[in-house]
């Protein structure tokens, strides 16, 4: 009779427990969710992040151009930056710091956007305080932009750059959220920011049993990823079909994270992602495994950022060569 009643309230218990996993994985899910629509609401904010990429399986950039160089270069290397943003009026500063995996190569490139200017120095190619600066079109929406137009078939300019990160980091964000299943999400707990304030962690983690799965979500979502990347002029038409063809290469591997800091407001205050895959040959004999691990934080949200960098007096037009890194040379 014992016994009985032991079996009897472990049965009972079973669906109690699950039901309370599966409304906890929901829970973090929609806590995941309402942080990256919140972000639109980060008018002012400081951040902090890197990326280490080792994707050396994938193809050789073509050399001809700005941008094939520039891929070439990233698809290995160990990337770092720091800065503030304001989105009104808009300013971005930041200091970028690249770094090939063999060491052969490192550059540290101070990036400031003001006046819907793009203002950078590169160490090889300015002389000391000359930085190389560019004009950038204001975002669609914006009444400055509107000013512009000069007739009803004109094209509204393309949005500054630190606009279309951010918009590509949050799109991506929102892709990843929207293929990511419930069951794959875990609240971690709670945890302490460099603020002192609290928040809590999210992760949906890519494990033996669900990479399967994961890896079924991403090639539904693939098409529109290359389509995000491509719009923010990352990649050419010509490189998203060489991806799209490729495509069913693309495979995750255990074990990869997607985790997601919250703060108490809501509001997104760190992205973890930690990835493992196998690409296309690419220049390798046989396909080999790529990682690709980035992060980054979010500080002092909504308050007046600590700018540092003057603007700069000593300039060199690069309008030109911007052009080349945005179209990949084809006209």
């Amino acid at each position: 009779m014992f016994k009985a009643l032991i079996s009897l309230s472990i049965a009972a218990a079973i669906p109690a427990v699950l039901i309370s996993g599966c409304s906890d994985r929901e829970a973090a899910k929609a806590a995941v969710k309402g942080a990256l629509h919140k972000q639109a609401e980060m008018n002012a904010f400081a951040f902090e992040g890197g990326a280490d990429l080792h994707l050396d399986g994938l193809a050789e950039g073509d050399s001809s151009t700005l941008s094939g160089q520039l891929f070439s270069f990233l698809k290995d290397s160990r990337l770092e930056w720091k800065g503030a943003a304001s989105l009104n009026p808009i300013r971005w500063e930041s200091d970028l710091k690249a770094a090939s995996r063999s060491g052969s190569a490192e550059l540290t490139v101070p990036l400031l956007f003001q006046d819907n200017k793009l203002f950078f120095h590169m160490p090889l190619l300015n002389p000391e305080n000359e930085y190389f600066v560019t004009t950038l079109g204001l975002p669609p929406e914006s009444p400055a932009s509107a000013g512009n137009k000069s007739g009803p078939d004109s094209k509204p300019s393309a949005p500054p750059v630190p606009e279309r990160l951010s918009r590509l980091s949050s799109d991506l964000s929102k892709l990843l959220q929207e293929g990511a299943d419930e069951a794959w999400f875990e609240t971690d707990g709670e945890v302490r920011l460099a603020d002192g304030s609290d928040a809590r962690s999210y992760t949906a983690s890519v494990t033996r049993m669900s990479a399967g799965a994961w890896n079924k979500k991403l090639q539904e979502k693939l098409p529109r990823m290359l389509e995000v990347l491509k719009s923010n002029g990352l990649i050419t038409e010509t490189q998203a079909a060489q991806f799209r063809r490729s495509a069913s290469s693309f495979k995750l591997s255990a074990p990869g994270k997607w985790t997601v800091v919250v703060d108490k407001e809501g509001f997104l205050r760190k992205l973890e992602m930690d990835f493992k895959f196998t690409g296309p040959k690419g220049n390798k004999s046989s396909a080999s495994a790529q990682t690709f691990s980035f992060h980054q934080t979010f500080d002092a949200v909504n308050r007046v950022p600590e700018f540092r960098k003057p603007l700069p007096r000593q300039t060199k037009s690069v309008d030109e060569v911007l052009k080349r890194l945005v179209s990949g040379g084809e006209q």
